[in-house]
């Protein structure tokens, strides 16, 4: 009784709105909370400035017996960044979306936190894996585009081919990305990809005709590794493979193997 009493909306706000807030109170009230109790509990976190509090309302709304979606859509609109973040969050989380909301908005929000949140959602839904494999490796964010490249090492989508191309290419991406690329790249049976894996690895000749590999650095390794995993029959990549199977680098000669993650 004394549970179903504190559990009202109207006790509940005062628990929840009170700094510091009485987060044990809170998971003991739990498992009595109604929508309109967890609703409150969604004010609560959209207005929270400590961040343990926010961090464990979270976790309260993510294990909400009810199902709290509609209150939590209705937060994602004119809201300041933060909320529509943890909105997005929740919906994560607990891997629900109505069939009419379109994600967009926040795929191209200011904020890269929110686009992020809104990647992480769109690559969990049926049919939409590819479109945010797309566009999280074209955001300007590198954090994102890792994200989208880490995705694409499992499965590149075709549209995407281009894209991790270039971010491989590009030596102002950083070591991190670009050798995120290059594994990438391994997993596309597609001429344009073993172009820039060869282009990537190939340091030319040496004056007797040998064939040398391109300055030692992590990207020179990812792509040696994606060539030998995914590769190796190619007779493109059969002398690239060999000058580093020759390479006095251990981890270059392990890569030529195929060794490695």
């Amino acid at each position: 009784a004394i549970r179903s009493g504190l559990a009202q909306p109207e006790i509940l706000h005062t628990i929840a709105t009170r700094e510091p807030v009485d987060l044990t109170i809170l998971e003991c009230l739990a498992p009595s909370l109604t929508l309109a109790g967890y609703t409150v509990l969604l004010d609560a976190l959209a207005r929270s400035e400590v961040r343990t509090t926010r961090r464990r309302l979270l976790d309260l709304l993510t294990d909400a017996k009810v199902d709290i979606t509609e209150p939590v859509v209705a937060r994602l609109e004119n809201t300041p960044w933060y909320v529509q973040r943890n909105m997005l969050v929740l919906l994560h989380r607990r891997r629900a979306l109505p069939d009419n909301l379109s994600l967009t908005p926040w795929l191209s929000h200011l904020d890269a936190r929110v686009r992020t949140e809104a990647i992480r959602l769109q690559l969990q839904l049926p049919g939409e894996r590819d479109p945010a494999v797309v566009a999280a490796i074209a955001d300007e964010d590198p954090r994102i585009a890792e994200l989208g490249l880490r995705e694409a090492m499992k499965q590149c989508p075709a549209a995407a081919v281009p894209r991790v191309a270039e971010l491989a290419l590009e030596s102002k991406a950083g070591d991190g990305v670009r050798c995120l690329a290059a594994a990438a790249l391994g997993q596309v049976h597609h001429p344009s990809a073993l172009g820039v894996l060869l282009k990537l690895a190939d340091g030319g000749r040496s004056f007797w005709g040998r064939r040398k590999l391109a300055p030692q650095t992590p990207v020179l390794l990812a792509s040696i590794k994606a060539l030998a995993q995914h590769r190796a029959a190619d007779p493109l990549a059969v002398s690239i493979l060999a000058a580093a199977s020759r390479s006095s680098n251990p981890e270059l000669r392990e890569a030529a193997r195929g060794a490695g993650s």
